[in-house]
């Protein structure tokens, strides 16, 4: 069980830690597109995420040594930038429920692969099989994007008022998300 909460711990922390801002933004772009009333829709959209993300982790361990870590840390970014653009091109309604699940999972599974050599690292001595540690670090992981989702929706909802004031409040934080992932890029 000490493995258990151990790993819960620091895919939480992961995912609300300053230095997994990368997380923290992607949540972000991804909720501006939905209203309050849709959260059921945008927590299975992170689902995917985390399923993607823990898809490539467990993949990540047994393929470390093949994985080129400087293309995976410039795709992160990039991912970042993709979700903003298309937040601000399409309204969710022109995308499909099918491409959107794809997507955020393709997405998840670049920023696990970002994380596989940590979480690689952080097993080393600890734990004999992967099984437990990848779920529960994943589990966490969910915690902390339903932890930074709710924290969102609150003032989503009351800013949800107004048809102009959502597009707006939609198309800053996506410029804002963009903007930071370029510097990304070139820091």
């Amino acid at each position: 069980m000490n493995d258990f909460i151990f790993y819960l711990t620091e895919g939480i922390q992961h995912i609300l830690d300053i230095n997994g801002l990368d997380h923290c933004l992607f949540v972000t772009l991804l909720a501006t597109r939905f209203n309050f009333n849709e959260w059921r829709k945008l927590v299975l959209l992170l689902s995917a995420f985390t399923l993607g993300h823990s898809i490539s982790l467990f993949l990540g361990n047994l393929l470390s040594p093949y994985i080129n870590s400087d293309l995976i840390e410039l795709l992160i970014p990039i991912t970042i930038i993709a979700m903003g653009v298309q937040n601000i091109l399409f309204s969710k309604k022109q995308v499909s429920l099918f491409l959107q699940l794809s997507t955020i999972f393709s997405f998840g599974l670049i920023h696990g692969l970002g994380f596989s050599s940590f979480f690689r690292a952080m097993m080393m001595g600890i734990s004999n099989s992967i099984v437990v540690p990848l779920f529960s670090f994943n589990l966490g992981i969910e915690i902390g994007q339903l932890i930074i989702l709710s924290a969102l929706l609150l003032p989503f909802f009351f800013l949800n008022k107004s048809k102009n004031l959502n597009y707006w409040r939609m198309i800053v934080i996506n410029t804002l998300g963009i903007l930071i992932s370029i510097l990304w890029l070139f820091v």
